[in-house]
């Protein structure tokens, strides 16, 4: 479509509403005419009015109304932006009657060479999904018959660029009993719970535990490991200090005196001297203690004994235990956030109930990651939405003869998710591989990490990035705020709202656009509308939100069926012709074993509004 060819073009009769309904969402332009008084468009759940009357300026639309004082001859011109097309092709061969009958949390990467850019003629593309039905369903009824299972992840394989995705061969992993089990489940330290060293530095939450040795430990000695040699100017230790403080004499369990060695590789190490640290009064203030000492590992340890290595009278034996709250590390510039812990003494460790929802994740020099959420249920909920999220991990498995290595994978804890009151934070619901291994044309050598604080309901979307040789290292990220590349994730400003918890962000490589970065997300999670924003840079600023699609899967599978976390899949389009899923799903089970076509993915297909014919409509008076 030429882009002076009009959307619309109709006589208007004068102090009449006319309301216009494009059967699609289209992004809409310049108004021309005479004599109007009001233009409203429909954007979600209200009508909003153009104070512009002469330009829509790029909003997208699929109902308008329009009031003119005279007869006036209305001719409204396509904006800049997207139309979106349903793709059933893309659906079949997700729609199953036995096996993988369905599942959500669908990204996909290309693992042959990792290159993540459009039209990829020579890929090997992995799927991985969240919550996973298996089983078999009846062929006239579509109901499901028992058992159906649900492991938290599966996965799929699909050779070549995507034109033959009716051959995607669908993997579900079993155990030395052939039980069904998921490919990824918790190990790291995040999978504990418990008064567990790593509560020293799990900064994501407040929580009652801190860190507790066993009774009458022979030893009691915490070994940090902060992932590669950092100059530490001092750390800060918050002495044994539990959020809910029933009788003051705990504070006791508190350590008195501390001995602490550093090194460089774990194997030579520096003393640096005995430290007494005062018993807590106040949760918020630590003893500070300078190193000024470069250094990977650092070594506390702790006197065995009543009275000297913590603050109960030598006399008091009632218990003899040793605790702490929180270690920080600081070097001259930041606070570091990616250490592990391992003690060797707890006095309370057990394995939580959890699982693994993988996020998004990237492919870097055959090696691929991901950063899941770890989830546990949560039966206060509402049917549907029983679980609660409790971190993020980090995973990389090698990628060995074009297949992802998941028996051999590692896993390690992150700080990437903050909880505190009426806020949530978390990072990895969408990550683009801007690196020059990529294939995209404007490379800058970085991957982005996106992430989302919610506030009361309300998702902000936020941004890291980082080298992708750094990838692991979680302290060489850097946040954006406010117009500069930070390393506290505490600082990391709001870019773009109503975004979903799995979205994309992609470079635009054709189109009016071009060079620019194109958001694809669901608006506000789980509506029924599909949306993008457009971005001058991958930090932004972004443009409003414009919806682009309406999913029709809540009205026509009715009940409690709904539609969520949009994304794109680059390395599956054409830069002109972009791939896009969404989720859809009930929150009645009962929904699921009445109707197998529930729960899978659904596909559009994004278009330049400049390329598309779009047809003609006519709109209709409210007495029509």
């Amino acid at each position: 479509m030429e882009s002076k060819k009009p959307i619309f073009t109709q006589e208007i009769s004068p102090n009449k509403e006319l309301e216009v309904d494009f059967h699609q969402y289209l992004p809409l332009g310049e108004i021309n005419h005479k004599h109007l008084e009001s233009v409203k468009y429909f954007h979600v759940d209200r009508w909003i009015a153009l104070d512009n009357l002469n330009n829509f300026e790029n909003c997208t639309a699929r109902y308008i109304r329009l009031i003119a004082k005279k007869h006036d001859n209305i001719t409204i011109y396509p904006g800049e932006g997207y139309v979106a097309f349903k793709d059933e092709a893309w659906r079949v061969p997700f729609n199953r009657r036995s096996g993988w009958t369905g599942g959500d949390g669908i990204f996909s990467f290309n693992i042959k060479n990792g290159r993540d850019t459009y039209d990829q003629q020579d890929a090997k593309t992995i799927f991985v999904f969240g919550d996973t039905l298996i089983g078999k369903s009846d062929a006239s009824t579509h109901k499901r018959i028992p058992p159906l299972l649900m492991p938290p992840n599966t996965i799929a394989y699909l050779e070549g660029n995507g034109t033959a995705h009716k051959n995607i061969d669908f993997r579900i992993n079993t155990n030395s009993h052939n039980n069904v089990i998921a490919f990824f489940e918790p190990q790291d330290a995040l999978s504990y719970v418990g008064t567990v060293a790593h509560n020293l530095v799990n900064y994501t939450t407040n929580d009652d535990m801190c860190y507790l040795s066993g009774y009458n430990p022979d030893k009691v000695e915490l070994l940090f490991d902060l992932q590669r040699n950092h100059p530490i100017s001092l750390i800060e230790v918050f002495n044994y200090y539990p959020e809910v403080l029933h009788d003051k004499s705990v504070l006791n369990r508190g350590v008195k005196e501390v001995t602490i060695k550093v090194s460089h590789d774990g194997n030579k190490w520096l003393n640096l001297g005995r430290f007494e640290l005062k018993k807590a009064e106040d949760p918020k203030k630590p003893d500070t203690i300078e190193v000024h000492k470069s250094c990977r590992y650092l070594k506390m340890t702790v006197t065995p004994e009543q009275g000297v290595g913590n603050h109960y009278p030598k006399e008091d034996l009632d218990e003899v235990i040793f605790g702490l709250n929180k270690v920080k590390f600081y070097t001259d510039t930041q606070v570091l956030m990616d250490i592990s812990v391992e003690a060797t003494s707890e006095w309370n460790r057990k394995k939580r109930h959890a699982w693994f929802w993988l996020q998004d994740g990237v492919v870097i020099d055959k090696k691929m990651y991901f950063l899941p959420l770890i989830i546990t249920p949560d039966p206060n909920k509402p049917e549907g939405l029983q679980f609660a999220v409790e971190g993020v991990s980090l995973i990389q498995a090698e990628i060995r003869n074009e297949h992802v290595d998941f028996k051999h994978h590692k896993q390690k804890p992150t700080n990437l998710y903050r909880r505190s009151k009426g806020e949530e934070s978390v990072f990895g619901a969408a990550i683009m591989n801007n690196s020059f291994e990529s294939g995209y044309k404007n490379a800058d050598g970085y991957v982005y990490i996106y992430g989302y604080t919610t506030v009361n309901g309300h998702r902000y979307l936020k941004v890291a990035r980082v080298k992708p040789e750094m990838f692991e290292l979680l302290d060489e990220w850097r946040f954006y705020s406010q117009g500069e590349w930070v390393h506290d994730l505490e600082k990391a400003s709001p870019i773009l709202e109503h975004i979903s918890c799995e979205m994309s962000v992609s470079p635009i490589e054709a189109g009016r656009h071009r060079g620019k970065y194109l958001a694809v997300f669901q608006y506000n999670v789980d509506s029924k509308y599909v949306a993008y924003a457009i971005g001058d840079t991958p930090a932004g600023p972004f443009t409003d939100p414009r919806i682009v699609y309406e999913c029709e899967e809540p009205v026509t599978l009715g009940r409690t069926a709904y539609t969520y976390n949009a994304k794109a899949h680059p390395h599956l389009s054409k830069p002109d012709d972009i791939l896009v899923s969404y989720n859809v799903n009930s929150y009645d089970m009962n929904h699921h074993w009445d109707e197998v076509e529930v729960y899978h993915p659904r596909f559009i297909r994004l278009r330049d509004s400049g390329t598309i014919p779009i047809e003609l409509r006519r709109g209709k008076y409210a007495d029509e």
